[in-house]
């Protein structure tokens, strides 16, 4: 039977709710979902195993680019094209990411926590790695 629903761990739920409410990178205007997508790109490098599963939010919510989003992140670990198919499963896509996910809420409040629970500081931090992961690897190859 197909999951659904996206989990996340009790943990990290309780994390989400606290930067929502202080308002932190404007998270307390968007959905689930799209933290939960910060997340997973945060933790991509990492994934680790959920503790606690509770429910995060319906699959439901989820959009085709949504889906099409968290398919990328198990394709990005096809080393055999001849397992394509196998790598085309939304529940291990799900998994996946959901792991992803728990790497990156720990990342966040990692940042947060650095930025001595300023907001402002750690989007500003956050905004000038960007602008450093850019020049790295784009403007390099322009």
């Amino acid at each position: 039977m197909a999951r659904d629903r996206v989990y996340t761990s009790s943990q990290y739920r309780e994390v989400v709710d606290g930067l929502k409410k202080n308002d932190v990178l404007g998270l307390n205007i968007v959905e689930g979902k799209d933290i939960f997508m910060l997340a997973v790109a945060l933790g991509l490098d990492n994934p680790t195993q959920l503790k606690n599963k509770i429910g995060l939010f319906l699959n439901t919510a989820l959009k085709t680019a949504d889906k099409a989003l968290m398919a990328s992140v198990l394709l990005g670990t096809v080393t055999d094209d001849s397992q394509l198919d196998e790598y085309a499963d939304q529940d291990l896509s799900a998994d996946l990411c959901e792991q992803c996910a728990e790497s990156g809420y720990q990342l966040l409040l990692k940042k947060y926590n650095d930025a001595d629970c300023d907001p402002d500081l750690m989007e500003r931090r956050m905004i000038k790695e960007l602008e450093l992961l850019f020049i790295k690897n784009v403007e390099a190859d322009i």
